[in-house]
Formats: structure tokens, sequence, C-alpha cells
């Protein structure tokens, strides 16, 4: 516990000396965003967006009919166009997680970054990125699936508990993988085992995982502190994965990408 709470104080430290990580993800969050809203209004007859602006003062069930009516105007363009920008979206926002996890391990380093770091970092690791990431979701899946079938079988809420446990427990020995990916500069599958390594040998990074879940979880009712927590977190995994043992302070040398 005494790690962690060194983790914690000093990525809090580091986070407030380096307030402007927060700007590149919320630009790229906003063009994401802008991005869907074109794609929809591409779809979309003009007096359809009209009543979509409407759909707040709405029942649930007259939510739903009205998407439904919507996505049946054109069924084929509309799913063309979900999967071609959705798509598009998601590279971008593994983009945003590849550039925050290579400028936290940078300040957890240097104790600082540019943003040229931030692109660099994105630019770099997407490709590994995204390839981890589908296998990070693989992963989750089949270790809850046998659990939720069995709701199938037996009347009784203890296997969705136990699926719910399975998906903490292997996201939770998997998330430093995306920090271990680029501070080693290494392949999607040695991420992922080195990942497992790091979270039985530390323990905090379980702890600081549930911390991170309340953080993530709490940001959400304010939607505009959600990239200071995205930041914030970012910082102390960073901080965790390239501290040795006995100390939360980041290691003289990291192996890390460097901005050329």
């Amino acid at each position: 516990m005494p790690h962690l709470l060194e983790v914690l104080l000093s990525g809090i430290k580091l986070f407030v000396r380096n307030l402007k990580i927060v700007i590149p993800p919320i630009i790229l969050s906003f063009m994401i965003y802008l991005f869907l809203a074109i794609g929809l209004a591409s779809v979309i007859p003009p007096e359809k967006l009209t009543e979509l602006s409407q759909l707040t003062e709405k029942s649930d069930e007259e939510i739903i009919r009205e998407m439904y009516d919507i996505v049946m105007l054109n069924p084929v363009k509309f799913f063309m166009a979900f999967i071609i920008f959705g798509s598009i979206a998601f590279v971008i926002m593994i983009f945003i997680v590849a550039g925050m996890v290579g400028a936290s391990l940078k300040i957890a380093k240097t104790g600082s970054f540019s943003f040229s770091d931030f692109f660099h970092f994105g630019y770099l690791y997407t490709p590994r990125m995204l390839a981890l990431e589908l296998l990070i979701s693989i992963a989750i899946l089949v270790a809850s699936l046998p659990f939720l079938f069995l709701t199938g079988i037996v009347s009784s809420v203890i296997p969705i508990l136990i699926s719910a446990v399975a998906i903490i427990f292997v996201a939770a020995i998997t998330f430093p993988s995306r920090f271990i990916l680029i501070a080693l500069d290494t392949g999607v599958f040695d991420a992922l085992a080195a990942s497992i390594r790091f979270s039985f040998k530390k323990p905090s990074s379980l702890l600081l995982f549930m911390v991170t879940v309340a953080m993530v979880g709490l940001s959400s009712l304010i939607p505009l502190l959600q990239p200071f927590a995205f930041a914030l977190t970012s910082i102390w995994y960073a901080i965790l994965v390239t501290s040795p043992p006995s100390s939360a302070a980041p290691p003289s040398e990291s192996p890390e990408g460097q901005p050329a």
C-alpha cells in the first residue's frame, strides 16, 4: 500500500505540472463526435434531423420507435455509414489511447512531454494498440461467455456474478499491457504475457485498476472531467509500470520510443 500511495501522489504532482496533456484528447474527441455527426447527417433526411432534436422530450418507447423508423428509411445506407464512420472513429480513439499512454510514459520518465511526443506515439503505436485492444476484447469475451451461457440453464444470479468477476479480473491483468507495449516497444502477445506477470508480481496494479474504474465512472457523471481522469490514471499506470519494485519513482531510463 505505501508503494501505491507513492504512485498516486507522484502521479497527481506530475499531472498538475502537465495539465496540457488533456488538450490533444479533448480536440481529437471533439473531432470524433463531429465526424460521427457528419456521418449521421449524411444518411438522415433533414426533416428527421429536426425530429431527433426533440427526442429528449419523448418516452423511451417513442425514442426507440423513432430511431427504428429512421434506420428503416434506408437500412443498407445507414449501416454502411455506421460501419465506415464508426471504424474511422474507433481508429482515432485508439490513436488517442496510444498517444496518451506514450505521453504518460514520457512524463513518468522525464517529468514532462511535448505535443509532438503525443502525436509521435499515436502515429507509431496505433496499429499495435489496435491489435492489442482486439485481443483483450476477445480474452474478456472468452472468459465471460461460458458463465453467461449458464444463465440460460441455471435460474440463478451466480453465473452472472461469476461472469462479472471474470470480466473485471481479465480486464485488470491485461490493462497494463497498453503501457508495456510502448514502454518495451514489444509485440502484442509479448505485451499481454508481460502484463499478466506484472499484475501478479505487483498486486498494487490490481488496486490501481479499481481506482481507475472508480475515477472513470465518477467522471462520466460530468463528461468534461473525463479527459482529466483519463490523463491522471494514465500517468499513475505509467509510473507503476516504469518504477522498480522498491520505489514509485520512475527509472532514469526507459526503452519507450522517442520522437525523431
